[in-house]
């Protein structure tokens, strides 16, 4: 039936998008009436029932934020946005014409206002569900998909997070609703792995972003729309509509002018205006008067109507001065995900700085250490002017009026010291942090009182925009405007106290335990600000020595959260920041921005150049960084960067002669195994039982023995051209003894992995009874572990199972089975590391070969096609055109994603060519061509990764061939077996 659909629907097959064939399928089954079953129901009407049942509640807008009553104008740009997405309910679009459009503009101009508005005036007329995604960071658009999955009763009651994602994806695109998706902020493509790519009734995407994320594109997808400022008309109306000054226009229009018709500085001076009760001829005197500075950019129209309104809040408002601090602060955090817990932390650490600075003299110490250099010049002008004084006498002999006027030096020139240290010690309100009020201190910020009052004042004067929602669960969002202009401002001596309670309030507030499912999603929301604020930390001297090694230690706890949450890109990031902060401990001086921006291994080539400034400690908390790092790196299957990661971590503790000293001997077992699991990975099996045989010296704990055993048996289960499936089966068991003496729930996850081996090495001996009983043994420990357990390894570790049992059932000609297991599979992979990754491909390629095997041509073609499309996303240069050379850098996805594109071209020209395709050969034979001249360039050569369990054949005739022969050697070794008894 498929291929029938693939024959009769050639040119949407050319879209290698398989969503559009179900879609299709999908329409032609609705228009048709169904068979009548025996039972008097019809076949799939429950199905039915629930997928309307969904569609019913899934109506409406659903996180759009509340209708602006005073928005005003961009009439235009709402008219182009209605021509180019709006579908009416006569039309019959095709899958295909999904709409997509990005509104892209800078920082403030009003961007995610405009959709907003568009939202409300288009539902329902053109649309009949709305979903307004924050899509800023990869946490925050997750959360809201899965809100609204689960608010549209998705998935089933045990539904994990990812399952309900995937079932919101195919809803959308089976679905007869006309839907449509903003993703508010994206700052990149990320949010695509979220979004079908087609639908029945047809949808459309639309995100906002400060950068245009189309440029540069071979193809762009969505049609870009920019956003400015408003014209002079639409800033004079907005303002008279916002502040109520409907007959000040002559003013209205030198306001418009000296704020540069900015919607966000408007906005700021207009809830001013209407808390303050004052004039726009009023407001304007006062922000002229106010102008001390103008620091350029967007940023310097910001800046005077924001201190306006913090003089306000300071002046006016109960806890004013805790809220103008606390403001401070967050200018150093993540603009979005600000909760009031992160805040009421806040509060206590500025308290704590405040209570500290009462108690002693460090303001005065500090301004006397930053004025330092302009008293010794004064001072040493004053003594030279004594000095040259002192020898000459006036005519009596007398050195009287010489010596006053040179005292008089030395007392103007110290009292002018004095006043500079003085004003730099008090805080001044406008500039710096101050020490709160005896109100502030007053106040607990534990009872709560205090946190919903400056919440209620930072929403009120439109400096914090937060979301409708209630309680402790109540989020904001910093604009990025306000937080840069907000640093601008402070000094240097306030951005250290500013950043110190920033960090403090983190540390408080982060209480991540793995066994505890309930702290998951506070530490996600607190990772990026955790990560922000330690950029910020590392490229000043605002925390001791202390305090950045508390940092480190920090930012080390975020990478392992992150990890377990299999969010590897984040979890990278918190590490290269902790390796950084290590780097600072040791340099002790400032790390310059560019050092924070380069290469990973810049970073730890700088860090091994330092060997005079480590010692023993500093060592072992490096090589567990390091020893973290190559983890993150391996599941992210970079597996050069890995080793050599792990090279370094044990180049730390390797002496001339070649021992190790190290006082940590688990650490040391672990960077050998770690070592040992990339070498098999390589295909380097002798190096990697050497490594993991000195892992095993090393080990004290049963667990630790336990992984050593597994993965040297997967060595023997790796042996070319004969698998030591002996050895193998020997070292497995003797792992699952040492792990069940660990407990049940404890090994859970080790023992699933190891029967998973177990199976492979019965399926090597023609054993299949035995091989599908382990396999499904570690399916089951898969599927039933604890929620923590889920969280990091459950998905990944079903997923290798799946392919497993799909090798299995390839060996026994069971075609469906298969198919079902590499589809599951797949399902998974996609869920944890996204639609364009390298293991996605190479499932993808395994697919291809059971269908192929099957004798379902169309569906291999179809797969393989999708295999090429994903390797090219993985090889950006191969879609260039022009010259390949090796100064282009490649990454190792790159070079994996080129090799993947060698594979599925080979398949591809051979399909081509068995269809009488002779264009298509040509033009597949051209990319193998070219993917192979990129892999045979110099210094640029792809990682060895070992081929899937599944046949890999170029033709059906030559997969019977390969699996007959399996099967007889298996029936031989049986039958000697038997003999041999």
């Amino acid at each position: 039936e498929l291929d029938r659909v693939l024959a009769q629907s050639a040119g949407v097959s050319a879209s290698r998008h398989p969503e559009e064939f179900a879609a299709l399928q999908l329409r032609r089954h609705v228009s048709s009436k169904p068979a009548p079953r025996s039972d008097g129901g019809t076949e799939g009407a429950a199905a039915a029932h629930a997928h309307a049942g969904a569609a019913v509640q899934a109506r409406g807008l659903w996180g759009v934020p509340a209708r602006n009553s005073l928005f005003t104008g961009r009439e235009g740009l709402l008219e182009a946005m209605r021509s180019r997405l709006c579908l009416s309910k006569g039309d019959s679009a095709l899958p295909s014409v999904m709409k997509a459009l990005a509104v892209v503009g800078m920082g403030g101009v009003g961007k995610s206002q405009t959709v907003a508005e568009f939202c409300h005036r288009c539902y329902p007329s053109n649309f009949d569900l709305v979903l307004y995604i924050r899509a800023e960071t990869q946490q925050s658009m997750v959360s809201d998909l899965h809100r609204f999955a689960r608010d549209a009763g998705l998935g089933g009651d045990g539904s994990s997070a990812d399952e309900m994602l995937e079932a919101l994806k195919a809803f959308l695109f089976r679905c007869r609703l006309r839907w449509m998706l903003v993703f508010d902020n994206a700052q990149d493509r990320s949010f695509e792995a979220h979004v079908p790519r087609g639908g029945v009734a047809g949808g459309a995407i639309v995100y906002t972003s400060q950068v245009d994320l189309e440029q540069g594109r071979g193809g762009r997808a969505a049609e870009v729309l920019r956003v400015d400022c408003f014209s002079a008309g639409e800033a004079v109306a907005f303002l008279e509509r916002a502040s109520g000054a409907a007959s000040e226009a002559a003013a209205s229009e030198r306001l418009v002018e000296r704020l540069g018709a900015l919607p966000l500085a408007l906005g700021v001076a207009a809830a001013y205006m209407q808390v303050s009760d004052c004039s726009v001829e009023q407001y304007l005197k006062k922000l002229n008067a106010g102008a001390t500075r103008d620091i350029g950019g967007a940023n310097g129209v910001v800046e005077d109507s924001l201190l306006l309104s913090l003089e306000r809040i300071v002046a006016s408002e109960r806890h004013g001065a805790a809220a103008r601090d606390a403001l401070h602060a967050l200018a150093f955090a993540s603009p979005d995900d600000i909760t009031k817990v992160l805040l009421d932390n806040l509060l206590a650490a500025l308290d704590a700085a405040s209570e500290e600075c009462a108690d002693g003299d460090t303001p005065v110490r500090a301004a006397i250490s930053a004025h330092l250099p302009m008293c010794a010049a004064v001072a040493a002008g004053a003594f030279a002017t004594t000095w040259l004084a002192w020898p000459h006498k006036d005519a009596r002999g007398r050195r009287r009026r010489l010596v006053a006027a040179a005292g008089a030096a030395v007392a103007s020139g110290a009292g002018i010291a004095g006043w500079f240290c003085w004003t730099s010690a008090r805080l001044p309100s406008a500039q710096l942090p101050s020490v709160a009020s005896s109100d502030d201190l007053a106040a607990s910020s534990s009872g709560g009182d205090r946190v919903d009052s400056v919440w209620a004042t930072l929403k009120r004067f439109s400096l914090l925009s937060v979301k409708a929602q209630r309680g402790s669960s109540a989020s904001g969002s910093l604009h990025r405007l306000l937080g840069d202009t907000l640093r601008a401002r402070l000094g240097a001596s306030g951005s250290r106290r500013s950043l110190r309670a920033m960090v403090t309030a983190l540390t408080r507030a982060w209480n991540f335990h793995e066994d505890d499912q309930s702290t998951f999603s506070a530490a996600a929301g607190l990772s990026d600000h955790i990560v922000t604020a330690s950029s910020f930390a590392l490229r000043g001297n605002a925390l001791a020595t202390a305090e950045l090694q508390e940092l480190a230690v920090l930012l080390a706890e975020v990478a392992a959260a992150m990890q377990l949450l299999s969010r590897f890109g984040e979890a990278e990031q918190a590490l290269l920041q902790a390796l950084n902060a290590h780097a600072k401990l040791m340099r002790g001086g400032d790390v310059p921005a560019s050092v924070l921006e380069v290469a990973r291994d810049e970073v730890l080539q700088g860090l091994a150049g330092d060997g005079a400034h480590r010692d023993a400690r500093t060592d072992l908390a490096l090589g567990k960084i390091v020893l973290q790092m190559s983890r993150v790196l391996r599941y992210k299957s970079a597996l050069e960067s890995s080793a050599r990661c792990a090279a370094f971590a044990l180049g730390l503790f390797q002496q001339e002669d070649g021992t190790f000293v190290c006082g940590d001997g688990a650490l040391l077992a672990s960077l050998h195994f770690e070592s040992g699991v990339i070498a098999t990975k390589q295909r380097k099996l002798e190096r990697a039982k050497e490594l993991l045989e000195v892992s095993l010296r090393y080990s004290t704990g049963a667990h630790q023995r336990a992984k050593c055993n597994h993965q040297l048996g997967v060595v023997a289960l790796c042996q070319r051209p004969r698998p030591d499936t002996a050895t193998a089966e020997r070292l497995l068991k003797r792992s699952l003894q040492l792990e069940e003496g660990r407990g049940v729930e404890a090994s859970r996850t080790a023992r699933g992995a190891t029967l998973q081996q177990l199976g492979r090495v019965y399926t090597r001996a023609g054993d299949f009874g035995k091989a599908r009983s382990a396999l499904e043994l570690a399916l089951e420990l898969a599927s039933g572990a604890t929620d923590s357990q889920k969280a990091a390894s459950h998905t990944l570790n079903v997923a290798s199972v799946r392919e497993a049992l799909a090798a299995l059932a390839a060996d026994q000609h069971n075609w469906p089975e298969a198919r079902l297991q590499l589809r599951h599979a797949l399902e998974v992979q996609i869920s944890v590391w996204g639609p364009v990754h390298i293991h996605v491909a190479r499932t993808l390629g395994r697919f291809a070969d059971v269908e192929r095997a099957a004798g379902s041509p169309g569906m291999a073609y179809a797969a393989l096609l999708e295999q090429r499309a994903l390797a090219l996303k993985l090889c950006p240069a191969l879609e260039r055109q022009g010259q390949l050379s090796d100064a282009e850098g490649l990454s190792e996805a790159s070079l994996a994603g080129a090799r993947e594109l060698q594979r599925a071209c080979a398949q591809l020209r051979s399909c081509a060519r068995a269809r009488g395709d002779k264009a298509s050969a040509s033009a597949f034979g051209e990319e193998e061509k070219r993917a192979r001249r990129l892999l045979a360039l110099p210094h640029r050569r792809a990682e060895s990764v070992a081929g899937g369990p599944c046949v890999r054949a170029r033709d059906p005739q030559l997969v019977e061939a390969v699996c007959a022969a399996r099967a007889a050697a298996r029936a031989a070794a049986r039958a000697a077996t038997k003999a041999a008894s």
